[in-house]
């Protein structure tokens, strides 16, 4: 059992070793910009919270995820967002391993038109 498990069990409050908060608001960002990316991260494990919110509905394609690589050449994961005509999405990996010097971010696939806000919340756990 992960330690952490036990001490949910038994109300001890968890400590958090480092947060990361990063937020951005584009205009009508082009195919291809970079939105909310954390930069290098320590490694060690994380609970990552991911919030992004648009001006108009998105659609399929318009918006991704993206885990990448310490050298921050490739994509380990590439999420991309299902928007369905909604305008805000959240959420979260918990317990995610990172490598020294991976980061978090958010693509955009396809242009949007309107005011995309995104937020990347990093808490690291042990």
């Amino acid at each position: 059992m992960d330690p952490r498990d036990q001490a949910r069990q038994i109300g001890v409050i968890e400590s958090w070793l480092a947060q990361y908060l990063i937020s951005d608001t584009q205009t009508n960002p082009p195919n291809a910009t970079v939105c909310a990316d954390t930069g290098q991260l320590a490694a060690g494990y994380y609970d990552i919270y991911f919030f992004a919110s648009c001006s108009s509905a998105l659609g399929v394609g318009n918006l991704y995820f993206a885990w990448r690589d310490a050298a921050n050449t490739a994509n380990l994961i590439l999420q991309m967002i299902m928007a369905s005509g909604a305008v805000f999405h959240e959420f979260v990996l918990k317990d995610v391993k990172v490598l020294i010097n991976e980061r978090f971010r958010f693509t955009v696939g396809a242009a949007i038109v309107g005011t995309l806000v995104t937020s990347i919340i990093a808490i690291k756990r042990g």
